[in-house]
C-alpha cells in the first residue's frame, strides 16, 4: 500500500473521517446487495454468469471495506490523541454541562414568565377559585439574576465553541494510502 505525507487541519481530517465512514457504508450496501441470495427459477447462462459476477466485486468490494476500516479506525486514534492533547475533549465536555445547565436555567425563566403571579405577592387566604391559579415562586429580582446568569452562560458556551473552532485548526501531518487520500479535494 503507496502512502503520501499530507498536512491537514483537524477540521478537515474530520471531513475526511466522515467521507471514508460513508463510502465503507456505501461499500456494504453494495456487498449486502451483491451477496443476497438469489431466488433461480430457470436461469439461463447470463442470468448465472452475472450473479457470479456481481458477487465477485461484493467480494473486491469488502476486501477495499476491509482496507478502509482499518484506515478509519487509525484517523479515528489520530484524531483522538490530536483532541486530547489540544484539550479539544474537555472544552466539549464543559461545553456539553453547560448547555444543560443553561437549558434549567431557560426552563425556570420561561416557567415564571408563564405565571406572571409572584408567591411573595400573594396574600394569606387569597381565593383563586375552584381551579386555583400558578404563582411562581421566584422574586422578579431572582429572575432577573436567572437571565444574567443565562447571558453569561451563553458566552461561555460561544467562547468553549470558538476555542474548539480554533483548535480544529491546527495542522497534523498525516500518511494516508491512496485509497483513502481519494476523498480528499484536489
Amino acid at each position: 500500500m503507496t502512502t503520501a505525507t499530507y498536512h491537514l487541519t483537524l477540521g478537515r481530517l474530520h471531513k475526511l473521517v466522515e467521507r471514508v465512514r460513508a463510502r465503507i457504508g456505501q461499500l456494504h450496501a453494495e456487498m449486502a446487495r451483491h451477496l443476497a441470495t438469489q431466488k433461480l427459477v430457470n436461469p439461463l447462462e447470463k442470468e448465472l454468469s452475472g450473479i457470479l459476477q456481481n458477487a465477485s466485486e461484493a467480494l473486491l468490494a469488502r476486501e477495499t471495506a476491509e482496507v478502509l476500516s482499518r484506515e478509519l479506525a487509525r484517523l479515528r486514534g489520530i484524531i483522538a490523541t490530536e483532541n486530547a492533547r489540544l484539550g479539544v475533549n474537555e472544552a466539549l465536555a464543559m461545553q456539553d454541562v453547560l448547555k444543560q445547565h443553561l437549558s434549567y436555567i431557560q426552563q425556570a425563566i420561561a416557567s415564571s414568565a408563564e405565571t406572571g403571579l409572584k408567591v411573595s405577592d400573594v396574600c394569606v387566604g387569597a381565593d383563586f377559585g375552584e381551579y386555583g391559579r400558578p404563582a411562581s415562586p421566584l422574586s422578579a429580582e431572582e429572575v432577573a439574576q436567572l437571565k444574567a446568569k443565562a447571558k453569561a452562560l451563553e458566552n461561555e458556551i460561544f467562547g468553549l465553541s470558538d476555542a474548539v473552532a480554533d483548535r480544529n485548526a491546527t495542522k497534523v501531518s498525516v500518511q494516508l494510502s491512496e485509497e483513502v487520500s481519494q476523498f480528499l479535494a484536489a
